[in-house]
């Protein structure tokens, strides 16, 4: 691979005599993964119905190595079953130590595959708050978190410095910052020729002022980590560095375990700064991640009690009726709490988080929409709410792939609105009438050939 001097330069100064292990293995292919979804599907039962080549990732309890396959048309991907990610990203969430219940804030979000990591880590009462400044980027981390099917995410789309308007609460952050991206020559193929370096320096100190601008949203004992996919110490180490200086009640929390899978950081006044991960001594490519804690007393509850969220109604007495009156004629669903943007209506968590200054692009699940009295259903309701409904039809695995192309399938069952599944995850909705499954799958998910 032909590269510029300077990064050459820059590298060989980095990695010494490991410089030339580093370019070779920059002509190799990058290495692909997946995660998991256990929210949706056990590993054993994934294992045993996989059908392309897989290898764990060491420490990441539901990733992945994977051969080449087609992701997109995979029925695991339409299941919310599997997220590819690569394996070097896996990593940041993995040290996070998520907990059930815990607030976590992803700063830097799209386009979803440490979103997807923390949800699943998370418990029926933990919620995560997934933010991209940019609203093209925004709308595809919105696609990607809600094929998967999770109840508790709100997705945004703001600055950092909006974000910091909110109170005091969150247990964990993650700011995979963005960067130069020199540890992704390998995946994305850009044309290192157009690398600027002399955009480190601003994006260094861009760097530092998100964490400076997302600091005040974590709890005292709380951990923020940061992460870049890019090689530069000015990115990197320098940026935890500085903002340690800047933040006495901030210090490293080391893992030693993860030194299994990576290398800890250069060293900055004797000290090393995070962990690194280079393409020529670990299946993946480029990653810095440093994780750090928050000191001070233990805070008190700082959960707000009532939420606002901007651009979000409640719904009325007689659109509640409405809804009751629908969803009782077709499942046994819990008592939710409903929230309404334009003509969509929204099952939203018990957030306990005031969004009302922040530009908010979904929260919780679409139900659907009322149309003359008749509750319009979307295929997210179906596909994360499918445990709820009193008519489900199982697949075979003659039968998934017609499903997914948009087909009518005999079915000799009762009339009426079905969840339908496939290996026991609801995967989308339809109608029985007459012998024939009327299919629901949404048009633009549909597979438009025949084959995974």
């Amino acid at each position: 691979m032909d590269l510029p001097q300077a990064f050459i330069s820059k590298m060989t100064n980095l990695l010494g005599s490991e410089a030339q292990d580093f370019f070779l293995a920059l002509n190799n292919p990058a290495e692909k993964g997946i995660t998991v979804n256990t929210k949706r599907i056990d590993l054993e039962k994934f294992k045993k119905n996989a059908n392309f080549e897989y290898m764990p990732i060491p420490l990441v309890s539901n990733g992945f190595f994977v051969n080449s396959f087609r992701f997109a048309e995979n029925v695991f991907n339409h299941m919310g079953v599997i997220y590819s990610q690569e394996p070097s990203a896996m990593y940041p969430v993995s040290m996070m130590d998520i907990k059930d219940n815990d607030i976590v804030l992803d700063v830097c979000a799209a386009p979803g595959g440490k979103s997807i990591q923390i949800l699943n880590a998370l418990g029926e009462k933990g919620i995560l708050v997934s933010n991209e400044i940019v609203f093209n980027r925004a709308k595809i981390l919105d696609e990607n978190i809600s094929r998967m099917g999770y109840k508790n995410s709100i997705i945004t789309c703001n600055s950092p410095q909006e974000l910091s308007t909110l109170d005091r609460i969150f247990d964990k952050i993650i700011v995979d910052a963005p960067c130069g991206g020199e540890g992704m020559i390998r995946k994305t193929k850009f044309n290192i020729f157009d690398y600027n370096p002399n955009m480190i320096e601003s994006n260094s100190i861009r760097q530092l002022e998100i964490l400076n601008s997302v600091k005040n949203l974590l709890k005292n004992n709380g951990l923020l980590m940061y992460s870049t996919c890019t090689y530069d110490p000015r990115e990197n180490e320098e940026v935890v560095s500085k903002f340690l200086k800047e933040n006495s009640e901030f210090e490293i929390v080391y893992k030693n375990e993860f030194l299994q899978a990576s290398e800890q950081g250069l060293e900055i006044d004797g000290k090393s700064i995070g962990y690194r991960r280079y393409p020529h001594k670990h299946k993946g490519e480029g990653q810095y991640m440093c994780l750090l804690k928050k000191c001070g007393n233990e805070d008190e509850n700082i959960r707000l009690k009532n939420t606002t969220i901007k651009g979000y109604v409640s719904i009325s007495q007689k659109e509640q009726v409405i809804i009751k009156n629908n969803l009782k004629n077709i499942g046994n669903f819990p008592d939710f709490k409903y929230l309404k943007k334009g003509d969509n209506i929204y099952i939203v968590p018990d957030t306990n988080i005031d969004l009302k200054n922040l530009n908010t692009l979904r929260v919780g699940c679409l139900l659907g929409t009322i149309q003359k009295d008749l509750l319009k259903l979307s295929h997210d309701f179906y596909h994360t709410y499918g445990e709820y409904f009193k008519n489900e039809i199982e697949l075979q695995e003659s039968e998934v792939n017609k499903y997914l192309h948009g087909e009518e399938l005999d079915k000799n069952m009762t009339n009426g609105i079905y969840a339908v599944n496939y290996l026991g995850v609801t995967i989308g909705g339809g109608k029985i009438a007459n012998g024939k499954l009327k299919n629901y799958y949404k048009k633009e998910l549909r597979i438009w050939e025949h084959y995974y």
